[in-house]
Order: C-alpha cells, then structure tokens, then sequence
C-alpha cells in the first residue's frame, strides 16, 4: 500500500465509513481474531501502536476495496502513466479513493472533483479514450471529459459507451465541444455563408442554400418568423469564415454556443412536449452550487457577487436557501428541500421560470447545461437583469473558482474560464436580442415624441361605427411627424401597449386596410408626399400591427381643408394657431 493510503487522514476516516454495514461488517470479519482488540480499542476512542495502526488500515484499505463503489471509471491509451491504462474512484459514504489494478490506491478524497486534480488526471500527451458511470449523467461526464484533456488532437472518446467526437475551432479552445458521433454526417460540403439566402418557408422564413432549405440535425427545417433574426444568424455564420453542410443541407458545425445552435435547442428541446427540464426543473434547482455556499470569509466575496440573484428573488418574494457543501446522494428535490421555506423557495423560482417566454427558457436550459448546471444565474441573464461580466463573476462564485479568493486557482484558469462565460453570455443576449420581433421592443418602449400609437384608423371601438373623428387623429400624427423630426406611427394598439390588431377596423383583408390609410394621407396631406412615408405590417400574437414610418419633409405640411399646421412636443402632437404657424414655418424650413 501507498504511503498515501496508510496516511493519519484515512485513519480518521474509518469511524465514517463505519456506518456502512457492508463496510463494518467486512472489516470485522477481515480483522478476525484481532477485531476485539484492535476494532473495539480504536471505536472506544483508545491510542493504537503503529503496529495496530497498520493492521487497522490494511484490513480497512482491502474492505474499502471489497465493498466501495465505482462512481467513474476513465480509461487511456499510449503512453498511460498506469500499464492499463485504467483508473476508477470509488467511494463509501463520502469517502473516495483513486482505485486501479496497476497502483496502490491513492486517497481519500472528499469529493470527486478532489480526486479529479490530483497529478494522476494531468496528462499533456496521453489521450482519455473512455469515461463511464452509472451514477452521473452524460452531460456531466462530457464537462469532466474536456476538462481533463485539450481535445486538439481530435481523437474520439467513449462517454458511457457512447462514441463522442470532438468539433470546434482548434485556436480557440474554449469554443470546442464533444458531440455525439452518430450526429455527424461525414459527407459535408463547406460553403460560404454570404451565400446563404432568407425566403419564405410555409409560413415562416428559412436559410437556403442554393435552393435547399436549411435544416436541423433532425432533418426538420429551421425555421423563424423574423427577417432580423436570420440576418443575424448570417452574421455569425460569416464571421466563422465558413460553414459546413452535408447533402440534406443540415448545418453541422457552428461553435458550441451560438445563435443558430439557441434556436435548434428550442425547437428541438424546450418546444417539445417532454421537455425533461421543464417538467423536472424543480430537480434542476438543486443542482446549483449557489446553494451551497462556503462556509468560511470566501462567502462574503460571493456573495458580493450575487446581487442581481438577490435582487431577482426579492421580486420574486422568496430568498436562497442555505445548504453545506456535501456531495449529494440524491438531487431530486423533495429529498433536497425539506424544509418549509425552501420548498417556497423551489416552487416560487418553478412559477417563475414556468411563466418565462420559450426564448428565455432556451437561454436558462443551454447555458445550465454548458456551465456546470448554473440555474440562478442562467434566468437572471435570461431576463437581462445582469452583464455578461456579472453573469460571469457570479458563476465562477458559485463554482469556487476565482482567483485571489479561493487559494487554488490559477492565473490562466481565471481568465480562460471569465471569457467562455462572458462569451457564451454574450452570444445568449444576443440571441435573445435577434429573438425578439423590433416591432415589439419598440411598442413596450412606449409612446415618445417619435412613436405614438392608435388603436385603430378609422372604427371608434365605443360605438363600433366608423369615425372620422378617429381617423383624423392618426393623419394629425402623421402630419406632426412630417413637420418636426419624423416618427413612427404605430395602428392597432393602444395607448397602454396592448396590442389590439389592424382586425379591429374589420378590414376584410390587410391591402384594403393599407389602400384606405393610402386614400387617406393622400387626399388630407397630399400626394406629394408620399416619399416620405411608408407603412409595413407585421404580425404579433395573430393580431397584425401597422408600422406606418414617416420622415421629415423638406417643407411645411398642412392637413386637410382648413390647412391646419401640426407639430410634436414630447409624446404629445399640438395643433399651431395661424402666428404660430408662420413663425415655426419661417424657423424650420426654407
């Protein structure tokens, strides 16, 4: 045995695992004839000689071996530092050891990530050909497999016995990923992204490619409303420099986080009815090391980086439970969360998250898949009440990771690891930027001195008759854009930002709503104007919005018969008397 394994600290470690009765009961049996000498000497709490010392680790050590379980098994191949290239760590109770056939045991550890930086997993030159576990799932198994190697030599690896392959950019890093081998198609054809193209699809939009229609690794066709969105989706693709696609046109290598990948994991993930996140997030929550927080002075630096979590639940009503931080057996959480005021907890942050839009539920579930199971932070940057710096100092808080506060971190750890958060931070804002209709931002920014809104052109919605009433108040707008600065005029929503649609004139479809606006700014404004003014519909939540987007003239306009002269002061539009008109007239224009 190991100097390692006859160590003072796996000594005190007997008492623990002495509550495993397979333990106890294998050691009782292995210490025979000395079990009530040396056994009952050392539980009552008497001093043992060295030679009991050693009799008392070795029957302990062959036990831990009999009767411990394997939690992860890693296997190597070439130059392995062990003949078989074979490593596993077990563990009773909350005990674990380095266990292999070709070496002494090495241990004990507290938890698996100790064991995980011990000299034994840091290799430049050896490659890790399979990790397995029956007790994690995959997407952990992934984290800890590209943690324990740089995945530039792009050879496979064997996560549960399933075949991964690692793509990426091999300058950068951070940006590689392992997928599954059975995702990739290897007839790949690489394109120029500017030679992409947005059409119409069914009745949404689409990426083409010489005719072909993007599509998902699920053979379905990406699809997205907005025209915004896919030009932005281009942008990205371009800046890669280039981009593969096999002969089913399906996109098969973007950076790990990007976009166009947020949008295959909504469709693909969050929009479907078995969603397990959704169904299961209360599970989720207690994967979050922010629940667990030091218990030493670091929690003061963490929590200084927790404010936008803190100020997120306050809203919510509900504050973080507190819990130490173990190794958990079970993270199911009516095992986790037992007390009153955490199940609060759990089913307020449940609520909340129930009632986040698909995009933002995309955001939470991406980045707490890439990011060690995150969640706090994850739907505290969904709703955009933190940075991609906050987003990233928070995360590294919770994890225990940032330099000149937990004494084990690296210069290099510290930076590498704040620019992956940042950038995958960054790229989910964006995503959610791109994700959002224009048209809706700007009605929730609601109305200014150049935005104004009408719940409809011409139907008085008391009376449910046609006014003209109602109609000159939408011509008035118009006419108060063409005289000051220009604005947007935004039909069929009301003055609170609640959409209401175009529908409510009773149009019988959307031209003729479009031919009447057009009969009427021609014959109460004037023809001459028609350069200066546009209308463009869209729509949201199937009601449709008129965008009517008017620049300023380069002359006075007077509206209708009695040439009235309208201006906008601030978000309202005034009607000028005839001195005042003259005077803004001789002002403002030549």
């Amino acid at each position: 045995m190991s100097n390692g394994f006859y160590s003072k600290i796996f000594l005190e470690s007997v008492p623990k695992m002495l509550s495993n009765k397979s333990f106890k009961d294998g050691l009782i049996d292995y210490l025979e004839d000395d079990v009530d000498g040396i056994l009952k000497k050392f539980r009552s709490g008497e001093i043992l000689d060295e030679v009991e010392k050693s009799k008392l680790v070795e029957a302990a050590s062959e036990v831990f071996l009999e009767n411990s379980r394997s939690v992860i098994s890693f296997g190597w191949d070439g130059d392995a530092p062990f003949n078989s290239g074979q490593i596993s760590i077990r563990r009773i109770t909350d005990i674990y050891m380095l266990v292999s056939s070709d070496m002494e045991p090495e241990g004990p550890f507290s938890s698996i990530n100790e064991a995980l930086h011990t000299e034994y997993f840091d290799f430049s030159s050896t490659m890790l050909t399979y990790i397995e576990s029956e007790s994690m799932p995959a997407t952990m198994l992934v984290d800890i497999a590209k943690g324990l190697f740089d995945w530039k030599q792009g050879k496979e690896i064997l996560i549960n016995s399933e075949k991964y392959v690692p793509v990426g950019n091999d300058s950068y890093p951070a940006k590689r990923k392992l997928i599954k081998a059975k995702d990739l198609s290897h007839s790949c054809t690489e394109i120029v992204p500017t030679l992409l193209e947005i059409k119409k699809f069914e009745d949404s939009l689409a990426l083409y490619y010489l005719d072909h229609p993007i599509k998902f690794k699920n053979g379905k066709v990406a699809k997205h409303n907005l025209r915004s969105f896919w030009e932005h989706i281009i942008e990205e693709f371009t800046a890669f420099g280039s981009l593969e696609v096999d002969m089913e046109t399906m996109v098969l290598r973007p950076p790990s986080i990007c976009s166009y990948a947020l949008l295959e994991h909504q469709k693909c993930e969050i929009e479907q009815p078995n969603c397990q996140f959704i169904n299961k997030f209360r599970d989720a929550i207690a994967f979050d090391e922010i629940i667990r927080p030091c218990a030493g002075p670091e929690v003061v630096d963490q929590i200084a980086r927790y404010e936008s979590v803190f100020s997120f639940l306050n809203d919510l009503g509900i504050s973080l439970p507190n819990h130490p931080q173990v190794t958990l057996e079970s993270y199911d959480a009516s095992s986790v969360f037992t007390d009153p005021d955490e199940m609060k907890f759990v089913e307020g942050l449940e609520k909340a998250f129930l009632g986040f839009s698909v995009v933002e539920k995309t955001v939470v579930h991406f980045l707490f898949s890439g990011h060690n199971h995150a969640l706090l932070f994850p739907m505290v940057l969904a709703k955009r009440r933190c940075t991609a710096a906050g987003y990233a100092n928070g995360v590294m808080a919770a994890e225990c990771v940032v330099r000149g506060v937990f004494g084990d971190v690296g210069v290099d750890e510290h930076r590498n690891y704040v620019e992956l958060l940042k950038n995958d931070a960054t790229v989910a804002l964006e995503f959610l930027s791109a994700s959002i209709d224009p048209f809706v931002v700007e009605i929730e920014g609601g109305e200014t001195e150049i935005r104004e809104f009408k719940s409809t052109l011409q139907k008085n919605l008391h009376t449910g008759k046609k006014d003209k009433n109602i109609a000159h108040a939408s011509l008035k707008t118009v006419a108060a854009f063409l005289n000051s600065i220009g604005g947007d005029l935004f039909i069929g929503v009301d003055d609170s930002g609640t959409v209401l649609g175009i529908e409510e004139d009773g149009f019988p479809n959307n031209d003729r709503f479009l031919l009447c606006l057009t009969d009427l700014v021609n014959d109460q404004i004037g023809k001459e104007f028609r350069d200066c003014w546009n209308a463009e519909l869209r729509e949201i939540d199937g009601k449709t919005v008129c965008k009517v987007v008017v620049r300023r003239s380069g002359r006075a306009v007077f509206l209708g018969k009695e040439e009235e002269l309208f201006i906008r002061t601030g978000p309202s539009t005034n009607k000028l008397n005839p001195k005042q008109a003259i005077e803004y007239v001789a002002n403002h224009f030549e």
